[in-house]
């Protein structure tokens, strides 16, 4: 199956590199599957449509928050009108937080609830085989018109078992240079000319349970390994020259 995960232009710039889709994507290309991305911060206005006529697909998955609706809308039309026959994915607090709601507003076929790798999997594996999606954990759908939504995915207890980000996937060389703050609150110890910075998950969840938190993977709090997460910090400031 061919896949394309893509980064809604959110029209910022300095915008939060998605890196929940990063780990998708690593985590779908880990098992064997054929994956693009597209990361619309990077281009211009024309480049989703170009793109999509170019390139046909079995799947385009997008995502994001609320807040990005009509930056996610926007890539569920395109997606629609120039690749027709690809099934359209979403994922991300979008998708987890009003599931019934989203699926009809912004007509997506499938939703993939809470942590994302492994349900991401489990559903394309249901589509090529032809599976019955209600026995695929973790998704929301329409069928006849009615509103499913499966038991979530056990969640991922060792952090560790999972590829690094897809960095190079996302252009994350380009995004370093042209979209990480230049801020100047660190002007007195830091060459900001110069910043190179970039995020690492260390942990998922949290160990807090606030009533007022919309707590998206339901309360587990998880950590990666030390030799783990330095790993990553080193593979950055080897490949990325990363100094924050």
């Amino acid at each position: 199956m061919k896949v394309l995960i893509i980064v809604p232009n959110y029209d910022n710039k300095s915008y939060v590199m998605p890196i929940g889709m990063m780990y998708v994507s690593s985590y779908l290309k880990h098992k064997g599957y054929n994956v693009n991305c597209l990361n619309l911060n990077h281009y211009n206005a024309e480049k989703l449509a170009n793109f999509l006529q170019e390139k046909t697909f079995d799947i385009i998955a997008t995502g994001g928050m609320f807040t990005h609706i009509v930056n996610i809308r926007y890539v569920v039309e395109s997606a629609k009108k120039y690749n027709p026959n690809a099934r359209i994915v979403l994922g991300g607090p979008i998708a987890s937080g009003d599931p019934e709601f989203i699926i009809d507003e912004l007509k997506a076929d499938y939703l993939v609830l809470g942590e994302g790798e492994a349900t991401m999997d489990k559903l394309l594996q249901a589509l090529k085989n032809g599976s019955n999606l209600n026995n695929c954990t973790g998704i929301a759908f329409k069928e006849n018109g009615l509103f499913v939504k499966t038991p979530p995915t056990p969640l991922i207890e060792d952090l560790d078992q999972l590829p690094y980000p897809d960095y190079e996937g996302f252009d994350y060389e380009c995004y370093i240079k042209n979209f990480t703050p230049k801020g100047k609150h660190l002007s007195s110890i830091l060459d900001i000319s110069n910043r190179r910075r970039a995020a690492v998950i260390s942990s998922r969840d949290c160990v807090a349970k606030c009533t007022f938190c919309f707590r998206l993977m339901g309360g587990n709090f998880r950590l990666r390994s030390l030799e783990n997460l330095f790993g990553e910090i080193k593979y950055l400031i080897e490949k990325y020259n990363i100094n924050e």
